[in-house]
């Protein structure tokens, strides 16, 4: 088991976020978190990275508790996160962008084959190596932060919202390359608000709501079930 969680609660300004919250994700699995506004949804992704201070629970990864690692020893581990909203470093170029991936030590020692390699991944940012990160369209940023992501050497790698703001036909480019990324062996934990699309593209799902798992559910299982997505996810 590559990620397992156990009882994790977490407070939030005072407020209960997360309550008793258990969740496993296997290697080589694509699960999401699905979930209204306000159901814990980056609550929980931001637990997991370091984030956010627990209440109580624990959180493993690859057999061993992380509890009580910070979030900068969680990195070189494998657990990166995609920020939601992108958090580019925007008067950097996108190569600079894409060099801060790179900075704990394991990560520095292959920086330049993970730079070719993200380039041949991603062809559009060699284009815009040298171009001003907030230049870009949002679908091209949202490209670099992924990039950034990759450059840290994820074996978890979890996306927080990464479609909110994007058009259609970008959403439907990301989740494309959300699979792409799958396939060459990296384990994604997926939240978003995206149920049309989330369904397609992954092995499993959780439905959260008020901070608690309602359901696990295939990806098919909840694309075909209607009374699933009226009842927990508003459709």
């Amino acid at each position: 088991m590559l990620l397992k969680v156990e009882n994790l609660s977490v407070h939030y300004d005072g407020m209960l976020a997360l309550a008793g919250v258990n969740l496993q994700v296997s290697e080589g699995e694509v699960v999401s978190i699905l979930g209204s506004n306000g159901a814990g949804k980056s609550t929980f992704i931001n637990a997991v990275s370091g984030m956010l201070k627990i209440t109580s629970g624990n959180i493993a990864f690859e057999g061993k508790s992380v509890t009580e690692i910070p979030a900068y020893e969680r990195v070189p581990l494998g657990i990166v996160q995609i920020p939601e909203g992108r958090k580019l470093f925007p008067a950097m170029t996108v190569e600079e962008n894409l060099l801060m991936g790179s900075t704990h030590k394991a990560a520095r020692k292959c920086r330049k084959e993970s730079l070719e390699e993200v380039y041949s991944f991603l062809p559009r940012l060699r284009e815009r190596r040298s171009q001003i990160a907030k230049s870009l369209s949002g679908g091209e940023q949202q490209m670099v932060a992924i990039a950034r992501a990759l450059q840290s050497k994820p074996k978890l790698l979890m996306f927080d919202e990464p479609s909110l703001g994007l058009s259609p036909l970008l959403v439907q480019e990301l989740f494309a390359l959300v699979k792409r990324i799958s396939e060459r062996g990296i384990t994604v934990l997926l939240v978003e608000q995206n149920v049309k699309k989330t369904p397609q593209i992954v092995d499993r799902s959780y439905v959260l709501e008020n901070g608690a798992i309602v359901m696990e559910c295939t990806g098919s299982e909840l694309l075909n079930n209607d009374l699933i997505q009226k009842a927990f996810l508003g459709m």
